[in-house]
């Protein structure tokens, strides 16, 4: 969220971000090939605007950094930083799931009823 705190201004938006992470933005509808992407925000007096973009991490554990520069005037504003955390790559959860599951204890009617099968 951006807000005016008063003025009417044209801010430039400056994502930068790493590169494992791919930037979907639903304003336009496309995913994001530009790195940096810059986007170019108006505010009018008062008023609040949103920068809204979805991140799709990759399959893989670690930390994945994002940053935001606000740019008025050709000059640096305001600078603002994100790291998204991924604990484990899918393959890896998949085994912790699997070997929960395969701990659990089955009753032997249960056990009968399914061997059937």
């Amino acid at each position: 969220m951006i807000k005016s705190l008063g003025g009417i201004f044209d801010l430039k938006l400056k994502e930068t971000y790493s590169p494992q992470l791919k930037i979907y933005d639903p304003a336009t509808n496309q995913w994001i090939n530009d790195n940096p992407w810059i986007k170019d925000i108006h505010l009018e007096t008062d008023a609040i605007n949103y920068f809204r973009y979805y991140t799709l991490t990759p399959d893989l554990a670690g930390s994945y950094a994002l940053q935001t520069d606000v740019i008025h005037n050709e000059q640096l504003y305001k600078t603002l930083l994100a790291d998204i955390l991924v604990g484990n790559s899918s393959a890896t959860f998949s085994d912790y799931i699997i070997e929960k599951l395969k701990a659990l204890q089955v009753s032997s009617g249960i056990a009968r009823k399914y061997a059937k099968r």
